[in-house]
């Protein structure tokens, strides 16, 4: 069983009770309260999801497969040599004689530690929802929409345990090392230095990208191209920037640490893929732009307040 499964099992079922009673009319103060204890429940979890997945596949030839579960707590290797063609099992496989033993070990000593996480795009569906919930990201949507999200949300939720239950109980398939037969073993993923590097080659298009999204965050809420001031939009464009870096690298150590908790040291590895660094810092710029942080001061007073008619 991975760590930490029965908190993490915990935090979904808070955010599910949560869910439910936001489907009730409630005071504006307790409906904005547990939005954000629901944020911060989808966000733990999320970690959960990163963590290394049990069970590994490698292609070896045209009609082998090997088959191998390492246990995420005390890093023993178990599994078998298959036949694709028959399904026969061919040998028994143990830390000697795996290929994936091999594999993992040159990727450790290179200093390319990540393991395939049990679901990245879960952990993801996780995070986005995290934001949208949480009420600090003033996002606009009418009642009836939003009682929409939260079902459609409830039954992420109820996937998301179903996952856990079944990876827990080994019954989920086995993750490929191997795209085809001829390449390299390879995860389907970048890590965190091939995002560093993409940084360095296209940090114009981000800034440049950065500075229109800001450019769109002052028309939110009726706001006229004549309320811009241009350095304000540029000095907020570079905050925006800095703060995101650094959020998403807090986040980042935050959940690295929450993901390899009660681990083995010999099977600690880093468990974020780039793809999540990237997605939590555009999230985060996101929510400052659809939050008003670009948006010029509103004309009339109570302009922005969302929650003013929460039922309607």
């Amino acid at each position: 069983m991975h760590p930490n499964t029965k908190p993490t099992l915990i935090a979904l079922g808070i955010s599910m009770l949560i869910l439910g009673i936001l489907l009730l009319p409630l005071p504006l103060i307790a409906y904005k309260v547990l939005k954000f204890i629901l944020s911060l429940c989808l966000f733990y979890a999320a970690a959960f999801f990163l963590r290394p997945c049990k069970n590994l596949m490698l292609t070896t030839s045209e009609d082998r497969v090997e088959n191998g579960t390492r246990n995420p707590t005390d890093g023993t290797f178990s599994g078998s040599l298959e036949n694709t063609r028959t399904g026969a099992k061919v040998a028994e496989l143990d830390e000697e004689n795996s290929q994936i033993i091999t594999f993992l070990g040159d990727r450790y000593s290179t200093g390319a530690r990540s393991l395939p996480p049990i679901s990245l795009q879960m952990s993801l569906g996780l995070v986005l929802t995290a934001v949208l919930m949480n009420p600090l990201a003033r996002i606009h949507l009418p009642r009836p929409v939003w009682m929409s999200l939260d079902v459609l949300v409830l039954a992420l939720l109820g996937y998301a345990w179903h996952l856990i239950r079944e990876e827990n109980a080994g019954n989920r398939p086995f993750v490929s090392l191997t795209r085809s037969v001829g390449q390299a073993p390879e995860f389907p993923f970048m890590d965190f230095d091939d995002v560093m590097s993409h940084i360095r080659r296209f940090w114009p298009v981000i800034l440049g990208g950065t500075f229109v999204l800001g450019l769109l965050g002052t028309q939110i809420g009726d706001g006229e191209f004549e309320d811009i001031n241009l350095w304000e939009v540029i000095y907020k464009t570079i905050s925006v920037l800095v703060c995101s870096a650094l959020l998403s690298v807090m986040i980042f150590s935050f959940t690295e640490s929450r993901a390899n908790a009660g681990v083995a040291d010999r099977v600690r590895t880093n468990q974020i893929p780039g793809q999540f660094l990237i997605t939590v810092f555009l999230l985060i710029l996101l929510s400052f732009v659809f939050g008003g942080f670009f948006t010029p001061e509103p004309k009339d007073e109570g302009r922005y307040d969302d929650y003013s008619e929460p039922w309607e």
